[in-house]
């Protein structure tokens, strides 16, 4: 379903709104259908509307957003990927074997994903608790 809305007539009367100027790249909240139609229908030292939307459909679409979970399985694929590049892009370092094993490299870099994940894990409950 479309959010923004183009035409000039509004058809029930919520009573939040968030309009966006024509030829601006800007945006205004505002209350009251009447302030919004009166705008819509003469607009005002150059202010003219070119759409608007009712604030309850946004704020439905941020909530269903901020309620998605993290998948860590995936983040942990991320990350072992990302391990994986920094492990083999290292600079070669006395005493550290510069050609390590395929296996190494795959173990080292899950390792790597792990302790992040855990760390991330513990800190977003010692802020969410």
């Amino acid at each position: 379903m479309e959010k923004w809305h183009t035409n000039k007539e509004i058809p029930n009367c919520k009573d939040r709104y968030i309009i966006k100027w024509k030829g601006r790249n800007s945006y205004k909240l505002a209350t009251g259908k009447e302030w919004v139609t009166s705008r819509l229908e003469d607009p005002s030292f150059g202010w003219e509307i070119e759409r608007w939307a009712y604030i309850k459909d946004f704020e439905v679409s941020c909530e269903q957003h901020q309620e998605k979970q993290i998948d860590w399985e995936q983040r942990r694929y991320d990350i072992a990927q990302s391990a994986m590049i920094g492990v083999l892009a290292s600079p070669i370092v006395d005493g550290i074997d510069p050609n390590p094993s395929i296996e190494y490299v795959a173990h080292h870099s899950v390792l790597l994903a792990d302790a992040l994940i855990r760390e991330l894990k513990q800190q977003d409950n010692e802020i969410t608790v």
